[in-house]
């Protein structure tokens, strides 16, 4: 939140410079980066984690403090994200799959690096010592890739649906009209150089 604060101001107040439109030392493109990487991440957890470890976890208490336990860190995270990402315009483009794809093959290493030196599974189904369980973690990097693909999609038709690929400012307010950056500029024009 505070890194679209801060981008956003910087924006707003002509800080932000085009030196060099292609330097990874851009604050929008590490926003944008790390918000694909939390959305993805957050939807391929929830989606297994509800599928596949739900019923492989102690449950200590009554199945509803459980549910509500788990809910917390498992259902409230992907329901955020997913209300950010209907207002947010951070576009999920192809060229950033190869990111979020080699975050998926490293953090795989390092889950069966664990594995094995501590000799106890992260995750109940995975211990990385049968076929199946082999299966199930190589099938996390292709679903991954399709949950991107789908938000590559997704995002299209958001952006062409709703016009948020214009300079179109949607939310200025909930009382004032849709205005352009067109509209702002000669405003702005009208008032510094006078009627």
């Amino acid at each position: 939140m505070v890194g679209y604060l801060v981008a956003y101001i910087q924006r707003q107040r002509g800080m932000e410079k085009e030196k060099d439109p292609y330097s990874p030392f851009r604050l929008w493109k590490w926003v944008t980066v790390l918000f694909q990487t939390a959305l993805l991440w957050e939807t391929v957890i929830t989606i297994v984690f509800w599928l596949l470890l739900w019923g492989f976890g102690a449950h200590a208490g009554t199945f509803f403090h459980d549910f509500c336990d788990t809910s917390i860190v498992h259902l409230l995270p992907i329901i955020y994200l997913l209300i950010d990402y209907s207002l947010n315009r951070i576009y999920f483009e192809w060229n950033q799959v190869w990111i979020q794809m080699a975050c998926f093959l490293a953090y795989g290493a390092l889950n069966i690096t664990v594995t094995k030196v501590s000799g106890h599974p992260v995750y109940g189904p995975m211990p990385w010592d049968s076929f199946g369980s082999w299966c199930i973690g190589l099938a996390l990097l292709p679903f991954a890739f399709g949950a991107y693909t789908g938000f590559y999609f997704l995002t299209r038709w958001k952006f062409a649906k709703f016009k948020m690929d214009t300079n179109t400012v949607i939310f200025q307010s909930m009382f004032q009209r849709e205005t352009t950056k067109e509209n702002n500029n000669s405003l702005i024009n009208s008032i510094e150089n006078g009627p």
